[in-house]
């Protein structure tokens, strides 16, 4: 599955995780660029998936997703800017703190931090996954196919008898979720994305609080706030680590969880 070398703009190992939360689903990516071969890559895949898993675990518990961290303090701790935007949306890292993780949890296996990035909604910020209830579809309407519609936050609609909630399932994902193209296969329901910056630490920031120099194309894309994220074919190994060419390798699971 992975090429003999790489030394290109790195890899991107993905995991496709589909998060069902009190009945609300979003396709979660984790994205690492890693070189082939190696005791770091095999690091950074258990990683990945054991970040993907605590968010997951966080939102089923909370009924929102967390902020991500500031990059340059070493707190691990979910930053928001307000009750729906995040203070370092473009440039976090993984809030491990927050999650209930240790220090290590929020590395790569080249001992760089993980970067995250979470859909927060427009710029009002409606249906934003990191607001109160911003996962939660306790409230919506799953059985009756009537017509309904959000709140101004995006969230379903409150009614004390459950039989006159109108917001259906359909209303609430409408719209929501990051952009990821998986070999050319478009996804626009990513509820988060988890980033590793591989070997060549392009874009990553360093646990002393330092952000390494940016990739170019592609890959630079792929640490902005909303993308768009892309996941393509390796590069040829020869290709230069500043070149706006993206290498990847790709590994996907089914929907697997519902709480």
């Amino acid at each position: 599955m992975f090429p003999a070398r790489q030394r290109g703009a790195s890899a991107l190992m993905i995991v496709v995780v589909m998060v069902l939360i009190l009945v609300a689903f979003f396709a979660a990516f984790t994205l690492s660029r890693v070189r082939s071969g190696g005791d770091e890559r095999d690091d950074t895949v258990k990683r990945l998936a054991f970040a993907a898993s605590a968010l997951e675990r966080f939102a089923a518990a909370n009924g929102y997703l967390p902020c991500p961290a500031n990059p340059a303090l070493a707190t691990g701790l979910a930053d928001p800017s307000s009750a729906k935007k995040c203070a370092h949306a473009d440039d976090g890292t993984l809030p491990w703190a927050s999650l209930g993780l240790n220090s290590d949890a929020g590395l790569d296996g080249w001992g760089r931090k993980i970067s995250y990035r979470v859909y927060t909604g427009p710029a009002g910020g409606k249906g934003s996954l990191t607001q109160p209830r911003g996962v939660n579809m306790v409230e919506c309407d799953l059985t009756e196919p009537t017509a309904g519609d959000v709140d101004a936050d995006g969230v379903c609609v409150h009614n004390d008898d459950p039989y006159q909630r109108t917001t259906t399932r359909d209303n609430f994902l409408s719209g929501k979720g990051l952009s990821v193209t998986d070999f050319a296969v478009a996804h626009n329901d990513a509820a988060f994305v988890l980033v590793s910056h591989g070997s060549t630490g392009l874009g990553a920031w360093t646990i002393a609080g330092t952000m390494l120099d940016m990739p170019a194309g592609d890959e630079r894309n792929n640490t902005r706030e909303t993308g768009p994220f892309t996941i393509r074919a390796f590069s040829n190994p020869d290709t230069a680590e500043a070149s706006a060419r993206i290498s990847t390798t790709c590994s996907r699971t089914p929907p697997s969880r519902t709480w």
